[in-house]
């Protein structure tokens, strides 16, 4: 079966590189992840260039988020009560930084999951 395609995709620009960083998918059999580059969006992966050699299968960081928040708020004795459940959890974050980028180009990304 076909991968999900990642989600999560941010990406944090540092001085002539992008550091382009996503979430693991939910998939058990996910083998690593490639990474595409254009400087034209649209089509897919048609029109990009793959720039890892590898699979990149090392994560960098887990994550926590917040997956639902449950606000109670209670009139007792006279006072407000507000009462805050958060459901956290934790993402596993994967991320390429793609370097020596010094024409000042817009940068287009598309990642693949590989099973």
């Amino acid at each position: 079966m076909t991968p999900s395609q990642p989600t999560g995709l941010s990406t944090i620009t540092s001085n002539d590189s992008i550091i382009v960083e996503w979430v693991a998918n939910p998939e058990n059999d996910i083998q690593g992840y490639n990474i595409y580059n254009s400087t034209t969006s649209g089509g897919g992966v048609s029109g990009y260039v793959k720039l890892n050699n590898e699979l990149i299968t090392v994560s960098t960081e887990l994550r926590d988020f917040v997956k639902s928040s449950t606000k109670t708020v209670q009139n007792i004795g006279g006072q407000k009560i507000t009462t805050v459940v958060e459901d956290i959890q934790q993402e596993t974050i994967f991320s390429y930084t793609h370097s020596n980028l010094l024409d000042g180009k817009r940068q287009y990304y598309v990642i693949t999951a590989v099973n």
